[in-house]
């Protein structure tokens, strides 16, 4: 593209703009231009400029599951008193790498044990899991137990991001 800004006066300047939108579809690297400046009585004057296009990291949960130990046969239904390993896988679907990502659930007071699982970094195209080893009280009352996955990551950008998903145990 050019802009034609007209006559500038020996000492004066003149500001051009150039909007650049970047869509979902543009390769994630940097990308240099080129900005030339033309006029009839003096040099061409050339500069150039840089700017990275970052991806985004997107996570997503792809498998929850729970065993419960000792189960009689194919009962895996949590029972008073049941011990159980709760798993949460993650994949990264997006363009850059999740850093510094933890996942913790909170149950009622009915389940307890280790709440809190640090899985480090997920890069683009993988995945990682949390195990939590969890009980339940004796004294639980029978029926759904209302709970929480909250996912916490560093983006592209250095932010913290989390995202939170209900899940209940029955």
């Amino acid at each position: 593209d050019s802009i034609k800004i007209g006559d500038i006066l020996p000492g004066e300047e003149q500001k051009a703009r150039f909007n650049l939108q970047i869509t979902n579809k543009v390769d994630t690297q940097t990308y240099v231009f080129s900005i030339d400046a033309n006029c009839d009585s003096c040099k061409t004057a050339s500069n150039s400029f840089s700017f990275q296009v970052l991806g985004r990291p997107e996570l997503v949960f792809s498998n929850i599951e729970y065993s419960v130990e000792n189960a009689l046969g194919n009962d895996s239904q949590i029972m008073q008193g049941s011990l159980f390993t709760f798993s949460v896988q993650l994949d990264n679907i997006g363009e850059e790498k999740a850093k510094a990502v933890s996942i913790s659930v909170d149950f009622d007071e009915a389940i307890v044990g280790t709440s809190k699982s640090f899985l480090g970094n997920i890069d683009p195209d993988d995945s990682g899991a949390a195990i939590f080893n969890l009980s339940t009280a004796f004294d639980a009352n029978p029926g759904e137990t209302p709970g929480t996955i909250t996912v916490n990551y560093i983006d592209e950008l250095g932010v913290e991001q989390s995202f939170t998903e209900n899940y209940p145990l029955y």
